[in-house]
């Protein structure tokens, strides 16, 4: 399994990367931290089995973000994370 790992947090991603390791000796994560890093990622005709979002990633409106990487993807699956939440940006992602 591939996953892409888009979090301006590195300390997150490594957390992130050691449960992923646990659960799964051989997935790959790939990992980025700005959302032109992200772009790039999904640009290089990389595939991954799941992609992770932080909506508020540095320098970009986390919804737009979230609309823009749900393009790129296409059928590659987003999940959008976040350490706060507003039930306005929950709903409008799941819309996105």
């Amino acid at each position: 399994m591939k996953f892409l790992l888009a979090d301006d947090h590195g300390l997150f991603r490594e957390g992130i990367k050691l449960i992923f390791n646990k659960l799964q000796p051989d997935i790959k994560v790939v990992e980025a931290e700005t959302l032109p890093e992200t772009e790039m990622c999904l640009s290089d005709d990389s595939s991954f089995d799941l992609i992770l979002l932080d909506l508020k990633m540095p320098g970009v409106n986390g919804l737009d973000s979230v609309k823009k990487v749900v393009e790129i993807a296409g059928d590659q699956p987003v999940v959008v994370m976040s350490g706060a939440y507003r039930r306005a940006d929950v709903l409008t992602c799941i819309e996105k």
